[in-house]
């Protein structure tokens, strides 16, 4: 994902990039958490409550990249 960065018209630093990353995944998370609301299927209900905890996980792991990289921990 470092080529979207790159091919943003302003340039970002990695912090900012890492936070509007983790926010994007929050959003998925999100959306996928609704999903699995909306759908009556067990199977894909459970498709997408691991979706969401997978894209949780992710801005979480990039929200503590950015913790360490600006020195804040």
């Amino acid at each position: 994902m470092l080529w979207l960065a790159a091919s943003t018209r302003h340039a970002l630093s990695e912090s900012e990039f890492l936070r509007k990353y983790a926010l994007e995944c929050l959003r998925l998370a999100e959306d996928c958490a609704q999903a699995a609301r909306d759908v009556e299927s067990p199977l894909l209900r459970a498709h997408f409550e691991e979706l969401a905890k997978m894209w949780a996980a992710q801005a979480e792991q990039d929200l503590d990249a950015d913790i360490v990289k600006s020195g804040l921990n």
